[in-house]
């Protein structure tokens, strides 16, 4: 197998986990947080310039089946958000590889 076709399959490999991912369940949009500093859990909405986007949720006491379903929610984006970065760093290296393993075509450096 050479390098380009690993590569392939592995980019392939990240489609996959990601429609699995989209497919356990929802996802919490960017910026999303949860509070956890008071008795109960609030979904904190993202901030703009200090400004929150969106009103806080109270989601229920710390660990009730609402704050774990907000905790799934954002792993689940996490886990996204890491799949989309390493394939982007995996097409960027299918587009123009800055490595050749040796007895491939080889580039002629002047």
């Amino acid at each position: 197998m050479n390098s380009t076709s690993f590569l392939a399959a592995e980019l392939n490999r990240l489609l996959q986990l990601e429609r699995d991912i989209h497919a356990s369940g929802p996802v919490a949009e960017s910026g999303w947080a949860i509070d956890t500093s008071g008795r109960f859990a609030r979904a904190c909405p993202p901030r703009v310039n200090g400004k929150a986007i969106g009103k806080t949720i109270a989601i229920g006491q710390i660990s009730g089946s609402e704050h774990r379903d907000w905790q799934r929610k954002i792993q689940r984006r996490n886990a996204l958000q890491e799949i989309a970065r390493r394939g982007i760093i995996l097409q960027a290296m299918i587009d123009s590889p800055i490595w050749r393993p040796e007895g491939s075509a080889r580039v002629r450096i002047d």
